[in-house]
């Protein structure tokens, strides 16, 4: 017999659970709705069951690392993760529902900002609904028996999350602290995430998107080596001149021409208006090419505006470069690194310093 198929759409499209109906909860059963990214479905909970407590963290923490998502007990499947009926849970459900907020408040960190956990009667079936919100504070951590795990949803199960997707969680997710900061810029600079706050996100590869070989490599990494270059560009949570991260550069192929690596940003501005450009380094190592900020306006124009990071000592420096945006509405901020560089970035701003006369 052939599956269901499995709808992408959000269930419940991330409603909070006073809002949720008990129609929306029968349809669960009546359509014989399948387990998916953000739902899923267990018959009970039996805290005194010695693998109940971890597996009942484990989907809470997959579901808050994962996007969100609903758990609901009470709901019996067909054995292939598709609802068949409600049977409810047994005894006293509502202290149920304090033991599983009680436990994902002592055992997942940081804890998820959100959690609802609630109970509701339908036709007679006591079930405990669980929302996970969206998280900004990813990855989060379950702790259980001294063990410590990480977890995450992949379609319609979880799965425990591998090191270099716990790193990349650290490295890009949103940070809690520090928000006023990162409005304030939001308000003074036209560049987006110039703080590296979200990782490299909003940054790509700017004009070069036109180029299709490119493409495959940019969307996911977002920077881009050329003519066989070696680096590596990420979000550092290490290291940051304000905030929690910066970009770190790390290019290690000598200087030669055509042989460098790089990260852009498409940047909007009013025509035939005056900008400045400005951003922070620490440096660590630089050799010939090394780093620079650059502000194209057009393909072949590469170096017509360009300011280039100085040698040491190993402090946090502010680069400026101003330009006129002529006759275009879009400008391409774009750093490179033409030869050994470890550098760290960060605070890149663009900023309006009025029309040409």
């Amino acid at each position: 017999m052939a599956r269901t198929p499995r709808p992408t759409s959000r269930t419940f499209g991330d409603k909070p659970l006073a809002t949720i109906s008990d129609d929306e909860l029968r349809a669960l059963v009546s359509k014989h709705i399948a387990e998916r990214q953000h739902l899923d479905f267990k018959l009970e909970f039996n805290h005194t069951l010695p693998e109940a407590v971890p597996k009942l963290l484990r989907h809470v923490a997959s579901f808050a690392n994962g996007g969100g998502g609903y758990l609901v007990l009470g709901i019996r499947d067909d054995g292939h993760g598709r609802a068949q009926r409600f049977e409810g849970l047994q005894g006293n459900v509502e202290s149920t529902v304090r033991r599983i907020r009680d436990l994902c408040l002592k055992h997942l960190s940081p804890r998820v900002s959100g959690l609802e956990v609630d109970h509701r009667t339908v036709d007679g079936h006591a079930l405990v609904l669980v929302r996970i919100p969206r998280s900004a504070r990813v990855p989060h951590m379950m702790t259980f028996n001294d063990a410590t795990e990480f977890w995450s949803r992949y379609g319609e199960g979880k799965v425990q999350m591998t090191y270099e997707e716990i790193r990349e969680a650290f490295q890009t997710s949103p940070p809690t602290l520090h928000r006023h900061a990162r409005l304030q810029r939001r308000r003074t600079t036209l560049v987006q995430n110039g703080g590296f706050e979200r990782g490299l996100e909003r940054w790509g590869t700017g004009l070069l998107e036109t180029m299709p070989h490119i493409r495959p490599f940019a969307s996911v990494h977002r920077f881009v080596p050329f003519g066989g270059a070696v680096a590596r560009w990420f979000a550092d949570a290490r290291e940051s001149r304000s905030g929690r991260r910066s970009l770190r550069v790390e290019h290690e192929s000598h200087y030669a021409p055509h042989v460098f690596s790089t990260l852009s940003q498409r940047v909007p501005v009013r025509r035939s208006a005056d900008y400045e450009a400005r951003f922070w380094a620490r440096v660590e190592e630089k050799g010939a090419g090394a780093f620079s900020l650059r502000v194209v306006l057009s393909p072949g124009e590469w170096d017509r505006f360009k300011v280039k990071i100085h040698d040491g000592p190993e402090r946090w420096r502010a680069y400026r470069l101003k330009f006129n945006s002529e006759d275009h509405a879009y400008v391409d901020l774009r750093s490179a690194a033409e030869g050994p560089v470890r550098a760290w970035i960060d605070d890149v701003v663009v900023r309006k310093l009025g029309a040409r006369r």
